[in-house]
């Protein structure tokens, strides 16, 4: 990750999840990908390492682990139901990029498209996004043997990575502190 990359999207979520505890919305973590290939797998590897952290706050909920995966084929009756305004949705993905993005974590103020790597179209996932660049992608059509061939060490610390950026946002976003709370609405970062 970039220098300074980190903390950037630290603070950009915090103000995004004050945001939404503002407006009293229910947070559903949307971790997107499949247990059965290593590159997509981070999605519910952070499913399942967040899951634990966040089950006191009653705002929060997860959906998509390495029990119960949030894939294309359960992606529509799943999501379907928090498809209110009550509800604020973080999508969480794998991507493939380019060789000097490999092992970027990215946060996007909007959705992302789950399965686009890979040739699927299954529309916008999300109000806002976070992925992990896990792989080269592949111009010859090659996706599904670049994501099976990830290393999962990589997926793993990225999703680690992935669990603290949330965690950290999520704790700046109910801060009383307000030299948090200036951070977090300014967006700007220490030095």
């Amino acid at each position: 990750m970039p220098a300074g990359g980190k903390s950037r999207i630290i603070f950009k979520f915090a103000k995004t999840v004050k945001t939404a505890i503002r407006e009293n919305k229910k947070i559903i973590f949307a971790c997107i990908g499949s247990d059965r290939s290593t590159g997509d797998s981070l999605g519910p590897l952070v499913g399942h390492m967040l899951t634990p952290r966040i089950r006191i706050h009653d705002e929060f909920e997860v959906v998509g682990t390495l029990k119960k995966p949030l894939h294309a084929m359960n992606m529509n009756e799943v999501l379907g139901k928090y498809s209110g305004e009550e509800y604020f949705m973080v999508a969480i993905d794998a991507s493939l990029g380019r060789s000097e993005e490999v092992g970027n974590i990215v946060f996007r103020a909007e959705g992302l498209r789950p399965g686009a790597g890979v040739g699927k179209n299954l529309g916008v996932v999300g109000h806002v996004s976070i992925y992990g660049i896990v792989n080269v992608g592949s111009a010859l059509g090659m996706e599904n043997m670049v994501l099976q061939s990830t290393r999962l060490g990589l997926v793993y610390e990225m999703a680690q990575e992935i669990v603290t950026i949330i965690m950290t946002g999520i704790y700046l976003s109910k801060s009383d502190n307000q030299l948090y709370m200036d951070l977090v609405e300014t967006g700007s970062e220490s030095r």
